[in-house]
């Protein structure tokens, strides 16, 4: 993620660590996170086979409002987004319990593949595994934190009077895709009954 992340060592074939901001590692070098990164490419493969960024491209120069080959490549964009976050098995351990049997270490690959972290933790390794296929499926990665409205708790039912607190009380990711260049919010922490949020910013 932009100005989120370093980068440090190789494998010789170009496999970096990144170290993300809550110093979470994502060794894509590592058995774990190659493994998974792996398995999102073949629950992705279906869908980069149906990607057409040169009609898409072409259809926004004529028109910067884009057109059916956007709306297209965009729907692709949004579902290759969906399944990644299917297949990273972490979960909030504020959203729904402590679960010991869950590994909490600061490495994104164990964490995707059965882990339980924060918010932020949860960010970092939802932006490990959606960096890998940047280029392929055409999008940008940034991390995001601020507030928001908790109802019925720390809000109470009172509402949020919109001043920033503080603290910032939670990360997310933001994902710009192209060449629509529309960016959304994409929270790995929560779901709406039961699918990924993926929210237009307005």
């Amino acid at each position: 993620p932009t100005g989120a992340a370093s980068t440090s060592g190789s494998d010789g074939g170009g496999a970096a660590t990144v170290t993300f901001e809550d110093a979470i590692r994502a060794d894509y070098a590592g058995l774990a996170l190659r493994s998974k990164i792996a398995e999102c490419a073949l629950a992705l493969d279906d869908l980069a086979s149906d990607l057409d960024f040169t009609a898409a491209v072409a259809e926004r120069i004529g028109n910067p409002n884009g057109g059916p080959a956007n709306a297209a490549v965009l729907k692709i964009q949004h579902e290759a987004v969906r399944r990644l976050r299917a297949l990273m098995d972490c979960t909030h351990h504020v959203q729904v319990g402590r679960d010991l049997s869950r590994l909490c270490v600061p490495d994104c690959g164990r964490l995707a593949w059965y882990g339980q972290w924060h918010c932020h933790g949860m960010a970092s390794v939802f932006a490990s595994l959606l960096l890998p296929f940047a280029l392929s499926f055409g999008w940008q990665v940034k991390y995001r934190d601020g507030f928001f409205y908790k109802p019925g708790s720390r809000d109470g039912g009172q509402g949020w009077d919109g001043r920033p607190r503080a603290i910032a009380d939670h990360t997310w990711l933001e994902v710009t895709f192209f060449p629509s260049g529309e960016t959304f919010v994409v929270d790995p922490s929560f779901t709406d009954d039961g699918e990924p949020i993926v929210l237009p910013i307005d």
